[in-house]
């Protein structure tokens, strides 16, 4: 128990550190880009030409016709994907260019 309530004290220090030095925006944009890594796969990872986060949207750049007409039928599954891994509705919408 007492491992438990150490972790947890361990993750709000950190959440509060973030804060203190306006370090989250740059924390989340690189926590976003490692989950869209992670569930991109290979393929869709090498044609993305960028990931950013601005104010609760998520946009997502990708450098082929084909592949951003695909993404935009998969967004709200992306959006769900991306909120569960974050642990919280931090991003409101996806735009795919």
């Amino acid at each position: 128990m007492e491992i438990n309530n150490n972790q947890s004290d361990i993750a709000t220090l950190i959440k509060e550190m973030l804060k203190l030095y306006h370090l989250e925006d740059g924390y989340l944009e690189a926590n976003i880009s490692n989950i869209w890594e992670k569930i991109a796969g290979d393929y869709l990872y090498k044609h993305t030409t960028g990931v950013k986060y601005n104010k609760g949207v998520l946009i997502i750049r990708v450098d082929s016709a084909a592949i951003r007409s695909e993404l935009q039928y998969t967004r709200s599954n992306l959006l769900e994907i991306f909120n569960k891994e974050l642990g919280d509705k931090l991003i409101n919408k996806i735009m795919i260019y």
